[in-house]
């Protein structure tokens, strides 16, 4: 197995269904105007989007079961992306997605997800000894980027992604060779003790899933549009998980990324940058977050600051929904995208 630059905690793949649709309608009878099949799950998403924008190693760790899961470990494998596979019993999830193709419609997506396969006891175990194996043996040449993508399969313990990530800091901690690790965490389910460990730098999530985690954390000041989110808001964020970043996205509307100052006496240290995103004829969204969190992982990996890497992950993000199947991307294209991603930083502001 390659060593990898870039490691992808992808817990619940699924197989993808993509059923475009010339209008949608709830209750009826829809007859598709074409289907399309590939490979879904938000780690597997992020790690063909990390080997599709670099070429650098990347390997995916992740739990599959059945034929379904065969078919997705040879898919990942024909794109030189490396796998630790814990096998399951039962059959990997697939996750349908309905898409009308009418303009004008109000709902443009619509997913169904199958449950997933439990997982057992010897399963997480097999998991965690993976990561720790891959952490201990691995050679990156700058940084080694972590990324802990979306939701878990059933049975598995709910710190079971802080354990992935102190595996991941153990492993570091006992091998010379990588000079310093940047973890992502996109996901707010069963993430609460992982980020109260204080192991994730960036966390990339949705405004309706922000609001939720600012809920559980008793925030009282929840503005009611993500343009309105100040560095004040989430302060009590940034103290209690020790983060770098906040990235936080809303579909098309405008973006916010609060991220720490380099100079740190301005303003509390917390700063803002406010992305508009380009108007577009979008295709099919599903899977954009995963190739902004993959691409936003790969550039400040690189040595980008995080509010530029951000922002060529938005754009490669815009430049997904331009495809058909979910995540895929034209690499140039979201390239020259990026000038169109507007910028606005704001240190030291409210």
């Amino acid at each position: 197995m390659a060593e990898p630059q870039f490691l992808v905690l992808g817990a619940n793949p699924a197989l993808q269904k993509t059923i475009f649709l010339p209008e949608f309608q709830p209750g009826e009878v829809n007859r598709a105007s074409r289907v399309s099949y590939g490979f879904g799950g938000k780690g597997q998403n992020c790690s063909q989007a990390l080997r599709q924008y670099t070429r650098d190693s990347c390997c995916v760790v992740e739990f599959l079961a059945g034929q379904a899961g065969e078919k997705i470990e040879k898919h990942l494998k024909s794109k030189g992306i490396a796998q630790a596979i814990v096998w399951c019993q039962g059959e990997t999830r697939t996750a349908t997605t309905l898409v009308s193709t009418d303009t004008t419609a109000t709902y443009k997506e619509t997913e169904i997800v199958d449950p997933s396969p439990p997982v057992s006891p010897a399963n997480v175990n097999e998991f965690y000894d993976a990561i720790s194996k891959l952490t201990a043996n691995t050679t990156p040449t700058s940084c080694l980027g972590v990324a802990v993508m979306g939701s878990l399969p059933p049975d598995t313990p709910d710190d079971f992604y802080e354990a992935c990530c102190q595996r991941v800091k153990e492993g570091v901690a006992s091998n010379p060779n990588i000079p310093k690790t940047f973890v992502l965490l996109d996901g707010y389910r069963n993430v609460e003790s992982l980020l109260l460990a204080g192991l994730v730098d960036l966390l990339k999530i949705n405004f309706k899933e922000l609001k939720k985690v600012m809920a559980w954390q008793n925030c009282e000041d929840i503005p009611e549009l993500l343009v309105h989110l100040q560095p004040k808001h989430v302060d009590t964020l940034f103290e209690k998980f020790g983060l770098q970043g906040l990235a936080v996205t809303e579909g098309p509307r405008p973006a916010v990324l609060v991220s720490r100052c380099e100079n740190t006496s301005a303003g509390g240290g917390l700063k803002r940058t406010v992305y508009t995103l380009p108007s577009m004829s979008v295709v099919n969204a599903i899977g954009c977050g995963d190739v902004v969190a993959a691409v936003t992982l790969s550039t400040h990996c690189s040595g980008m600051p995080l509010p530029i890497a951000f922002q060529h992950g938005l754009a490669a993000g815009c430049a997904a929904c331009l495809t058909e199947n979910p995540a895929q991307y034209d690499v140039a294209q979201a390239q020259q995208l990026v000038e169109s991603v507007g910028a606005e930083p704001e240190c030291g502001r409210e």
